[in-house]
């Protein structure tokens, strides 16, 4: 969903057309997939995400070191420490190529110190967890960074995998995935596999 002018926002308000778009946009992913669901969970994939073909198999399979209260992932989200001063000057921190890759990151608790940007690759735990996103979306005032919003209200944690790779991430941390990829379909509808490998969905 692309917004071309405030007449399109409906009311709705952010900081920028660019922003209110991707939030409707997910807003309108995961309403589809809460009617089409029957069980277990939903993966909301954005438009630039490429993934290695054989990732996924009946079911996604997620870590042994999820903790189980996770409510949403994000796959393969970059990471950089807020802004800092200095003589007056506020110096923006690189995006570190290596944050958080090595076990899930619970993003409410890292908040204060990193920048969590990337709602490319979302998994959604199961229905109650989509009804409750939904209805707080829709409670927000103002609509923000879709990113910001998953990582701040809910018990969400980040994920990486080497088989998920970006056409373009718009940053120095760009990286692309070696091996077959494959491209899919139109990714910010959803998908949804079955919930109880490790833990899978």
């Amino acid at each position: 969903m692309r917004l071309l002018s405030p007449d399109q926002a409906g009311g709705e308000r952010a900081h920028s057309l660019n922003v209110l778009s991707i939030w409707k946009s997910h807003r309108k992913a995961l309403a589809h997939g809460f009617d089409q669901l029957a069980e277990g969970g939903l993966i909301v994939l954005e438009d630039d995400i490429k993934i290695r073909k054989g990732f996924f198999g009946e079911t996604l399979a997620l870590p042994a070191s999820l903790p189980d209260d996770w409510e949403i992932i994000l796959y393969n989200a970059r990471f950089r420490k807020h802004s800092v001063v200095s003589n007056g000057v506020r110096q923006k921190q690189p995006w570190e190529r290596n944050a958080f890759r090595s076990a899930p990151a619970y993003l409410p608790q890292i908040k204060k110190t990193y920048i969590c940007n990337g709602a490319h690759f979302c998994v959604f735990r199961d229905k109650a967890t989509i009804a409750r996103v939904i209805e707080t979306m829709d409670a927000v005032p103002q609509k923000y960074h879709i990113d910001s919003f998953y990582g701040h209200a809910f018990q969400t944690y980040a994920l990486y995998s080497h088989s998920i790779g970006f056409v373009d991430f718009e940053s120095d941390n760009r990286r692309p995935v070696s091996g077959a990829l494959d491209a899919g379909h139109d990714r910010r509808e959803s998908g949804a596999g079955s919930l109880p490998q490790q833990q899978s969905l």
